[in-house]
């Protein structure tokens, strides 16, 4: 593929969209769950190479894929924020491009996701961090469902979205 890409109008981009945690760093020894260059996070969080054992940081490293859409799928203030930013440094550099994965389906009225300003302060914070090309929402049903706080939501995702268009004169 990566050769007709070159050759070829067509495109086509390999990629993968892994749970957000990629490995505590070495100094989490707790059933060898470290890893050299990993997250400063609790040794406790699911992690992609130490639960899944898929190791998508050496992907994206190496270019074996050509994006990679991290699940971050939390609160800004309960890691979104060190998870964004660490993608961001270790792809510092890379061809493999960084999109971050929204978990617009957890906004409702019900539980911690009740604010309508979480998603469109994680998309504010992602314009600050270097390397972050887009975002992905999961799910696109989310967008067609309706709640307090997502309806909200939309409404402010729309306003950041969309510009007026000027009055010809």
């Amino acid at each position: 593929i990566r050769e007709s890409n070159k050759t070829k109008e067509v495109k086509c981009s390999f990629g993968v969209s892994p749970c957000a945690r990629w490995a505590p760093n070495e100094t989490c020894t707790s059933f060898e769950r470290g890893a050299e260059g990993g997250m400063s996070n609790d040794c406790n969080n699911y992690y992609a190479y130490s639960d899944l054992f898929a190791d998508t940081r050496k992907w994206a490293l190496e270019e074996w894929i050509d994006y990679i859409v991290p699940q971050c799928y939390t609160n800004l203030d309960k890691g979104y924020a060190d998870i964004v930013s660490w993608w961001s440094k270790t792809l510092k550099g890379s061809n493999t491009k960084l999109y971050i994965g929204q978990g617009i389906y957890r906004v409702s009225r019900e539980g911690n996701w009740s604010n309508s300003d979480e998603i469109p302060n994680q998309l504010l914070y992602n314009q600050t961090v270097e390397n972050v090309m887009g975002t992905v929402f999961f799910t696109f049903k989310t967008f067609l469902e309706s709640n307090e706080a997502l309806d909200e939501t939309k409404v402010k995702l729309k306003k950041m979205w969309t510009k007026e268009v000027p009055d010809e004169e």
